[in-house]
């Protein structure tokens, strides 16, 4: 996915360090998941990824094991979904279209130890370090940290450590970029992007504009991705935002509020409540897949994950896989 481009203010250029990076990136690999293992795809998102409310059920799971059972045991998904992000904090994580970055200079002492950092975006408030660690401040290898009172406290400070102790103190200017391992270790993976459920765009064309930066230029010139839409709403009040983004993608863009809210519980084998009916005839998802307003239960991700798979498997996505 990532190639050595990033996109900043709608541009692609070259990223800096892209040799060292690169082998950071095998690195972190083999430091963050088994040594025989080699992600395929990656599922950019936030909660509704991760799995919030399915109860250890989330749909990249569900379809890493279609994938596995129907298409090549060797296929792993990377579920890179956190919990309270926003779209633009997701892409900041990923390292595009407004990367993570310091907000306000900061000098690291030497000797190490860690240091408060300022940063443009709000990570790690739902995650863990695995999506972040080990990361990079101006060329130099550490870990972020963060301290606050829960989850959603808006108040938080962040700190950044070097791995090694530095010989004199580093100064970093504001707008230096913290790169992330999740933003060097899905190279090549084919992306299926799932995000604005928590805001962070002003209009479909901001919110488009991100999803293409997290697709990467060569899965957009390629045709390989998916682009999956907002599960919340009624079929009016997403109107706009899903015409857009049919227009942007086509039959990459799958309209998960539409299915869910028609064949969903036939596709699952659920018989409809009158709340159900009531709902799925407003285009609404119905609460039968849902485990509160927004997040989905157990046959809920499993509906998406299965309709994942079956539009890999009709746009022939899977025939590169195949064993």
């Amino acid at each position: 996915m990532f190639t050595g481009k990033r996109r900043t203010n709608g541009k692609w250029c070259a990223a800096p360090h892209v040799l060292a990076l690169f082998f950071f990136a095998l690195c972190c690999l083999a430091a963050c998941a088994p040594a025989e293992k080699s992600y395929t795809v990656v599922c950019w998102g936030d909660s509704l990824t991760w799995g919030a409310g399915g109860r250890a059920t989330n749909y990249p799971s569900v379809l890493e094991g279609l994938l596995q059972k129907n298409v090549n045991e060797e296929i792993y998904v990377a579920n890179a979904g956190v919990g309270g992000e926003s779209s633009a904090t997701i892409c900041a994580r990923a390292g595009v279209y407004d990367p993570l970055a310091l907000a306000a200079d900061a000098v690291l002492p030497a000797g190490g130890g860690r240091t408060k950092v300022v940063l443009n975006y709000p990570v790690l408030r739902q995650g863990g370090r695995e999506e972040l660690d080990p990361c990079t401040l101006g060329g130099i290898e550490g870990k972020l940290t963060i301290e606050q009172r829960s989850y959603t406290a808006e108040e938080y400070t962040h700190y950044f450590e070097p791995s090694v102790k530095l010989q004199e103190d580093v100064p970093l200017a504001a707008g230096t970029e913290l790169v992330t391992r999740h933003a060097t270790a899905f190279d090549g993976c084919f992306p299926v992007v799932f995000i604005g459920q928590n805001g962070g765009w002003e209009d479909s064309g901001e919110l488009i504009a991100q999803q293409r930066a997290l697709i990467g230029a060569e899965s957009l010139a390629a045709g390989r991705y998916l682009v999956l839409g907002l599960t919340s709403g009624s079929a009016a009040s997403r109107a706009e935002l899903e015409g857009a983004m049919e227009e942007a993608f086509g039959e990459r863009y799958v309209n998960l509020r539409a299915y869910l809210s028609g064949k969903g519980l036939a596709d699952a084998g659920i018989t409809p409540t009158e709340e159900d009916e009531a709902q799925m005839a407003e285009g609404v998802v119905p609460e039968s897949l849902r485990s509160d307003g927004v997040h989905l239960n157990a046959d809920g991700y499993r509906l998406i994950g299965n309709i994942v798979y079956d539009t890999m498997r009709r746009l022939g996505f899977t025939a590169a896989w195949e064993s």
